[in-house]
C-alpha cells in the first residue's frame, strides 16, 4: 500500500490494524528504532559514525574508519583510560535538543501510553520526554541489562543503555557489545523471544549500521516474514533480504535527508490512527461510487483493509452494487468460498455479504463468481444462499428461485440436505407459491428421497453376539413442515404438479421398498413402512406420522386427481402400481381402486380377486375399504361368490393347532361382520353369520371395534384385541371361566389373543372385588403360582379402591412363599401404593403389609451383582429392592406423629433399614441408594441412629462401592441443612477427589450441593482451603456449572444478602479467579462469573471494576445485554458510567457475535439518554463499529444531538 511515496507491505499494514483496532492478536507491532530518527532537528543528535569522529576529535586520537570499526577504536579508547562513556553521555544529553516528529510519530503509532512496544539502540531519552508530552504519563522504561521477557512486554526498552542510567552501562565498545551479545547475552535471549512473537519494524537503521552487525545475531530464522525496515532508497536492499527483513524504501536528496523517511511515517502513522469510525467513513464513501472511479491509493487502501475483519465488515455493510462483487472476485478473496477447507471469519462475512445482497437481488452476479471460480462451492456458502432464499423478506421472483433450486440441489452435500431441511421447505413453498413447478418437484423429490441410517441395535438378554447394527430409512425433509407446505401450497396445484411429481414419488417409495430388502428387512408381503401406515387415506390411527408419510400423502393426492380428471391415466398408474412389489405401492393401488368414480362394484371386486390381494394381511385396510364401497352395488352372483372365496380361502390355511379352527372363525366372522355393515340386508352375509356361531357353540363372536385394522392404538396404548368384554366375563363366575382363561392364546397378530385376554381380566379384577378373589382362591388352589394371571389380579388390584376388609384379603393373598417369590416387581408396586395413596393400607393392617415385605425383601436378598453406574436412584426407585425401601420410609413417615423424637424411630424400622445397608448383594446397593436419598428425613426422626449406621456409608475410605450408591442416592434427591452438614461436611471434602473418577456423572449436582453449602452455610467457604480444594479436584464444566448457579442463586435474594455475600467473600473470590487462584480461569466459566453482574445491583459499580480488571470473555450467547436492556433499564438510567463502563470493556473483543448488536443497539441509545460520559459512549460505539453492528453511525448522530 503506497503511503507518501513508500510502498507499505500488506502484512505490515494487517499488523497495523490490528494494533489500531485492539484486537485479539498474536503479533502485536514492536518498532526498533536507531540513530537515524535522532538526527533531524531539533534533535540534531549524530548517527553512531558520527558520534565517534566526535570522540575521536576530542581525544586527539586518529580514527581510520575504513580499516577499523567503530567498536574497536572506540574499545581502545577506553583500554587507553579515555572516558568514553562519560563523553557519550554528555553529548546526547543537551539541553537544546529536543524530540523530533518522528520521535512523536513513532509513539503516536500505539495509540495508548500503555500500548507502547518501542525497543531502541540510541542512549538518548527523546521516547521519554515525547510519551509524556503525548500521553501525560511516561511509560513503563526499561534500560540495559535489566530487560523484561522478549516476547511479553510494554514499553520502552533501551537496549543499548540510557544517558539517564549509569554511563558505564552505555554499549560503546567490542567488549561491551561482546558482553551484551555474546558471553552473557541477555540482549539476544531478549531478541530471540521477541523475534519470535512479534512484528518487528526497523527505523533509523542502515545496512552497515555496527549496531546492525551485531543485532543480526539475535535474528532468527523468520518463517512468517514479518520483519520490515524503513530504509533509504540508496541503502543495499539485498543485504536486508540476506538479513530475512523485508526493506520499505523512502525517498531523500542528501547524505542525512530523512525528510522522506518523517513524511512517510507520518502518513503510516496517520493511517494507523485513523479511528475505526473514520475507516468506516472513507469505506462507506469509497463504495457509495463504482470500482472504476478508484485511483491507486484508494484502491491499495480498500484492498489492504479487506485483510482485516472489522474493515471487511464495514465493506460488506455498505458495498451494495454488484460491481463491488465482480470486483472483489477478481481477487483471490473469495477462493475460500469455494474449497472444502475451513472458513475464517472474514471468508463468512464474503460468504454472508453476497448471501443477503446479491443471491436474490443480482443472483446472475452470483452465477458469475461462481463461473469464474468454476470449483465447487462451499458447503456454508450455499447454506447461506438456502437461508437468503427461505427466510427473505424479499421473495424471490419465479425465474431466481427455478435457477438456484437445481444448483443447491447439486453443490450442498447430502449430509447438509438434512441439516437444511427447514429452509428447503421454505423455499419449496416459496417455488410452489411463484409457479416455479419443475423447480418445486425437484426439490420435493429430494426432500422425500430415502437415504440409509445405521444404528445400534436394541440388545436382547439372550442376545451375546456382541453390538448388533441395524439399519433404518431416513428422509431429508420433516414430515410436518413439509405436510403444512403440501397441504396448503402443493395440493391447489395439483393440476401442474401430478404428471410432473407421480414418478418422483412411485420412485422413492420403490427406493425405499429396495433399501429395506437390501438388510433383509422387507419382502412383497411385509416392510417396516408399510406397518407405519394404518390407511392410505387420513386416519386418526396414524396421528404419529413418519418422514415416509409425505411421500404417501402426496402420492395418493396426486393419483386421486389423475382418477378424478384423467381417468385413463390414474387407472395406467394403479395398474403399475399394483404390478409393483412395495406393499405401500400396492395399498396405493387399491385405495385407488376404491375410490375412483369411473369403475362400478362389479368390476373392482374382480379386479381385487384376479390381483389376488384379498388376503394379504398387510394390505387389509385397503382391501375392506374397497369391499366396504363396492360390495353393496355388486351382482348377487359376485356376493356369493366373494364370500365363497373367503371362507375357502380362509379354510385353505394349514392348522398349526387345536385353536386353529377357532381362528379362522373370527377371521371368517371379520369379514362378514364388515361386509354386513356395508350391506345390513344382505342375507347371504347373515347366513354365514349364523352358520359360525352354530359351529362354535359357546363363543361370542361380535364385530371387533377396528376390523379393517391389524392393531390399533387407544389411549392405553396398543388395543390387543381380547375375545370376551369386561362385561362377558363378569358376566360369568371366575370357575365357569378356569379351563377357557388358562388354555387361551389366540393370534396376537391376525385375531384376539391372550394378551387381550389378560387385559380385559385386569380391568374386571379392578371392577369387581369379589370377581377377582374369586379368581386368586382358585389360582391358590391349582398351586400356579407363576402363572401370568397372577399378575394381572395384582395389577387389577393396584387399580382399585379396597376398603379395609379388601386390602385385608389382599396382604394375606400375598403373604405366601410361592407368589412373592414369582411376583416381586406387582407386590412391590402393590405395597409401595398402599402407603403412598390416601386410601391405602390402612395403618393397623401396616404390620401385615410390613411382613409381605419382608419376605419379598428376602427374596431380592440373593440376588447378586451390582447394578450399573448410572441413574442409580433412578434405577433403584424402578426396581422392587427401591420400592421396598420407599415402602418402609412412607410407614415410617405416616406414623411420624406418634414417635417420640427422643426415642427416635420404632425399633422394627431400624431392623428394616439396617437389613438393607448391610445387605452386600444387588438389593442392598439399590436400597442404600434410596436411604441416603432420605438422609434428611432420617437425621431428624433418628439423628443417633443415621450418624451411626447411615451417614458412615458415604465415607470413600471405609468402602468405595457402597460410598458410591450412598452418594448418589443423596445427591439425586438430598438437601442438606444446617445441623446435617455439621456431619457431612468432612466427607464432601473426601468426596471432592472422587469427581473425575467415581462422582463423574453426578459432578453437576455435587457441585450444585457445593454452591448451596458455600453461599448460605459458610461464612466464607474458602476458609481451610474448602472451596479451593473443590475448584481444584472438579472439571472445567463442573465449575462453569459452579458460577452458574451463583448467578440463579443470586436473582432472588435481597439487596441486603447480595451486599453482605459480595463484602463477606464473593468480591475477593473474583479478584483470585482473576488471577488464576486457584487454577486457570477458563472462558466459559469467566463468562458466567460476568453475568452475575445483572444480579450485583447494590455493588454494581464494585463488580464491573472487578470485570474490567480481568481479560475480556468470550460470549457465544448470553441473555446479560437483553437483561440490562429490558429488565435492568432503571439501573441503566441510575448509574449509566458504570453500565457505559462495564460494555465498552466486554465489546473491546472485536470477535463478539453480531446478533448482540440487537439488544446492545438500544442499550447504548438508553445510555445516551441517560448522560453517560461522552467519552466512553464514543469508545462504546467504536467498538460496535468493529463487532460489524449496523446503526452505530444513527447511535453517534444521536449522542450528537443530546450532546447539542
Amino acid at each position: 500500500m503506497w503511503i507518501d511515496g513508500v510502498d507499505f507491505d500488506g502484512r505490515l499494514i494487517k499488523a497495523l490494524h490490528k494494533q489500531s483496532l485492539n484486537a485479539r492478536h498474536e503479533q502485536p507491532l514492536v518498532v526498533f528504532a536507531g540513530a537515524g530518527v535522532s538526527i533531524g532537528p531539533p534533535s540534531n543528535y549524530p548517527d553512531f559514525k558520527g558520534l565517534t569522529l566526535e570522540i575521536a576529535k576530542w581525544s586527539g586520537y586518529e580514527w581510520d574508519s575504513k580499516n577499523e570499526a567503530i567498536d574497536r577504536f572506540l574499545g581502545r579508547l577506553d583500554q587507553n583510560g579515555i572516558k568514553i562513556h562519560q563523553q557519550v553521555a554528555e553529548r546526547l544529553s543537551s539541553p537544546v535538543s529536543r524530540p523530533t516528529a518522528l520521535h512523536e510519530n513513532i509513539l503516536k503509532l500505539f495509540g495508548r501510553w500503555d500500548h507502547i512496544r518501542i525497543v531502541t539502540t540510541n542512549f538518548d531519552a527523546h521516547f521519554e520526554t515525547a510519551a509524556v508530552t503525548i500521553y501525560g504519563q511516561k511509560p513503563i522504561v526499561f534500560r540495559a541489562p535489566a530487560l523484561p521477557l522478549g516476547n511479553d512486554f510494554a514499553g520502552i526498552v533501551c537496549l543499548h543503555g540510557s544517558v539517564r542510567d549509569d554511563p558505564k552501562r552505555l554499549i560503546l565498545t567490542d567488549r561491551d557489545f561482546g558482553r551484551t551479545y555474546l558471553t552473557e547475552g541477555w540482549a539476544t535471549r531478549f531478541l530471540l523471544s521477541l523475534f519470535g512473537r512479534y512484528t518487528v519494524l526497523f527505523v533509523g537503521y542502515s545496512h552497515d549500521d555496527i549496531v546492525m552487525h551485531y543485532l543480526s545475531r539475535g535474528l532468527p530464522p523468520d518463517k512468517n516474514g514479518l520483519r520490515f525496515a524503513l530504509v533509504r532508497a540508496d541503502d543495499d536492499l539485498q543485504k536486508w533480504d540476506n538479513l530475512g527483513i523485508k526493506a520499505l524504501s523512502f525517498p531523500f536528496e542528501g547524505r542525512d535527508d530523512y525528510i522522506g523517511l518523517d513524511k512517510a511515517f507520518a502518513g503510516f502513522v496517520a493511517h494507523a490512527n485513523r479511528g475505526i469510525l473514520e475507516i468506516e467513513q472513507r469505506i462507506k464513501t469509497l463504495v457509495e461510487g463504482l470500482p472504476t472511479s478508484l485511483d491507486d491509493e484508494a484502491r491499495d487502501f480498500l484492498v489492504d483493509a479487506l485483510t482485516d475483519i472489522v474493515s471487511v465488515r464495514f465493506f460488506t455493510h455498505h458495498a451494495k452494487k454488484p460491481e463491488w462483487l465482480a470486483w472483489v472476485s477478481e481477487r483471490p478473496l473469495l477462493s475460500p468460498l469455494f474449497s472444502q477447507g475451513d472458513l475464517t471469519e472474514i471468508d463468512q462475512d464474503f460468504m454472508d455479504w453476497i448471501a443477503q445482497n446479491f443471491a436474490v437481488e443480482h443472483p446472475d452476479a452470483v452465477f458469475a463468481v461462481m463461473n469464474r471460480h468454476s470449483k465447487t462451492p462451499h458447503p456454508r456458502f450455499m447454506q447461506g444462499i438456502t437461508g437468503r432464499l427461505a427466510y427473505s423478506r424479499d421473495v424471490p421472483d419465479r425465474e431466481v428461485i427455478s435457477k438456484w433450486i437445481p444448483l443447491l440441489l447439486e453443490f450442498l452435500p447430502f449430509v447438509s440436505h438434512r441439516a437444511d431441511q427447514s429452509a428447503f421447505s421454505y423455499i419449496l413453498k416459496l417455488a410452489l407459491r411463484q409457479g416455479a413447478f419443475a423447480a418445486a418437484v425437484q426439490l420435493l423429490d429430494h426432500l422425500t428421497r430415502p437415504y440409509s441410517i445405521l444404528k445400534e441395535a436394541i440388545a436382547f438378554p439372550d442376545e451375546n453376539d456382541g453390538r448388533k447394527i441395524e439399519m433404518e430409512i431416513g428422509f431429508c425433509g420433516d414430515y410436518h413442515t413439509l405436510k403444512r407446505v403440501w397441504d396448503k401450497e402443493g395440493k391447489p396445484h395439483l393440476p401442474d404438479l401430478a404428471f410432473l411429481l407421480w414418478p418422483a414419488l412411485v420412485q422413492n417409495l420403490n427406493q425405499s421398498f429396495l433399501l429395506s430388502c437390501s438388510w433383509g428387512m422387507a419382502t412383497a408381503q411385509w416392510d417396516p413402512l408399510s406397518m407405519h401406515r394404518s390407511a392410505i387415506e387420513p386416519h386418526d390411527q396414524d396421528q404419529f406420522p413418519h418422514s415416509e408419510d409425505l411421500l404417501i400423502d402426496a402420492a395418493r393426492d396426486c393419483l386421486e386427481w389423475a382418477l378424478e380428471n384423467s381417468p385413463e391415466v390414474g387407472q395406467a398408474w394403479i395398474d403399475a402400481a399394483a404390478a409393483m412389489e412395495p406393499l405401500l405401492l400396492r395399498r396405493l393401488a387399491v385405495h385407488g381402486m376404491g375410490v375412483t368414480t369411473h369403475k362400478d362394484g362389479n368390476t373392482k371386486i374382480r379386479w381385487l380377486i384376479d390381483k389376488g390381494f384379498l388376503f394379504i394381511h398387510w394390505m387389509k385396510h385397503e382391501v375392506f375399504q374397497l369391499l366396504k364401497k363396492a360390495y353393496p352395488g355388486a351382482d348377487p352372483a359376485l356376493r356369493k361368490a366373494l364370500l365363497t372365496i373367503i371362507e375357502e380361502g380362509i379354510d385353505a390355511r394349514p392348522e398349526k393347532d387345536e385353536e386353529a379352527p377357532i381362528r379362522k372363525a373370527y377371521k371368517k366372522s371379520g369379514f362378514f361382520h364388515w361386509l354386513s355393515q356395508a350391506d345390513p340386508d344382505c342375507r347371504e352375509v347373515a347366513d354365514r353369520l349364523a352358520d359360525i356361531r352354530q359351529a362354535h357353540a359357546g363363543i361370542v363372536f361380535e364385530p371387533e371395534a377396528h376390523p379393517d385394522l391389524n392393531y390399533w392404538m387407544s389411549s392405553g396404548g396398543f388395543g390387543h384385541r381380547s375375545p370376551h368384554s369386561v362385561e362377558e366375563l363378569l358376566g360369568k363366575r371366575p370357575a365357569e371361566w378356569w379351563k377357557f382363561i388358562v388354555d387361551y392364546r389366540g393370534d396376537p397378530f391376525e385375531g384376539p389373543g391372550r394378551d387381550g385376554l389378560l387385559g380385559t381380566i385386569r380391568e374386571a379384577v379392578q371392577q369387581d372385588f369379589a370377581w377377582g378373589q374369586e379368581l386368586a382362591d382358585l389360582l391358590i388352589e391349582h398351586a400356579d403360582p407363576a402363572s401370568d394371571l397372577w399378575r394381572n389380579v395384582l395389577h387389577g388390584w393396584w387399580g382399585a379402591r379396597l376398603s379395609t376388609a379388601q386390602w385385608k384379603i389382599v396382604l394375606t393373598t400375598m403373604n405366601s412363599e410361592g407368589l412373592t417369590r414369582n411376583h416381586v416387581h406387582d407386590i412391590a408396586d402393590l405395597l409401595l401404593m398402599g402407603v403412598e395413596k390416601k386410601e391405602g393400607i390402612p395403618v393397623r393392617l401396616l404390620s401385615l403389609a410390613d411382613r409381605v415385605a419382608k419376605q419379598v425383601w428376602a427374596v431380592l436378598a440373593n440376588e447378586d451383582g451390582e447394578m450399573e453406574d448410572r441413574d442409580r436412584l433412578g434405577r433403584a426407585i424402578d426396581h422392587p429392592a427401591g420400592k421396598l425401601a420407599e415402602f418402609w420410609l412412607n410407614t415410617l413417615s405416616r406414623g411420624r406423629k406418634k414417635t417420640d423424637p427422643k426415642q427416635g424411630m420404632p425399633k422394627r424400622f431400624r431392623d428394616r433399614f439396617t437389613m438393607i445397608i448391610s445387605d452386600g448383594g444387588n438389593a442392598g446397593a439399590l436400597g442404600r441408594a434410596v436411604l441416603a436419598s432420605q438422609l434428611r428425613f432420617l437425621f431428624s426422626v433418628d439423628e443417633a441412629w443415621t450418624k451411626t449406621h447411615l451417614i458412615p456409608l458415604m465415607d470413600w475410605e471405609r468402602d468405595a462401592l457402597v460410598a458410591r450408591q450412598a452418594w448418589s442416592g443423596w445427591l439425586a434427591a438430598g438437601r442438606p441443612t444446617e445441623p446435617l452438614l455439621t456431619e457431612l461436611l468432612p466427607y464432601y471434602r473426601k468426596a471432592f477427589h472422587r469427581l473425575a473418577s467415581e462422582l463423574r456423572e453426578e459432578g453437576e449436582r455435587f457441585t450444585e450441593h457445593v454452591t448451596y453449602i458455600s453461599l448460605f452455610f459458610m461464612d466464607d467457604p474458602r476458609d481451610n482451603g474448602w472451596l479451593w480444594e473443590f475448584l481444584k479436584a472438579t472439571s472445567n464444566e463442573d465449575r462453569i456449572h459452579f458460577a452458574s448457579e451463583i448467578g440463579r442463586h443470586l436473582t432472588p435474594m435481597s439487596n441486603e444478602v447480595k451486599k453482605g455475600l459480595w463484602d463477606r467473600w464473593l468480591k475477593s473470590y473474583w479478584q483470585g479467579r482473576n488471577q488464576g487462584i486457584p487454577c486457570l480461569l477458563s472462558n466459559g466459566e469467566l463468562c458466567e462469573m460476568v453475568k452475575w453482574v445483572v444480579e450485583l445491583e447494590p455493588v454494581f459499580t464494585e463488580a464491573v471494576e472487578g470485570i474490567r480488571n480481568g481479560r475480556v470473555p468470550h460470549f457465544d450467547n448470553t441473555s446479560m445485554f437483553y437483561r440490562l436492556e429490558q429488565e435492568k433499564k432503571d439501573m441503566v438510567k441510575r448509574i449509566p458510567e458504570a453500565v457505559a463502563r462495564l460494555l465498552v470493556h466486554l465489546t473491546s473483543d472485536a470477535q463478539m457475535p453480531r446478533y448482540f448488536c440487537h439488544e446492545l443497539e438500544p442499550l447504548v441509545d438508553q445510555l445516551i439518554s441517560a448522560g453517560a460520559p461522552q467519552r466512553l459512549l464514543e469508545k462504546l460505539c467504536e467498538n460496535l463499529a468493529a463487532i460489524g453492528c449496523p446503526n452505530t453511525s444513527n447511535l453517534l448522530n444521536n449522542l450528537g444531538n443530546n450532546l447539542s
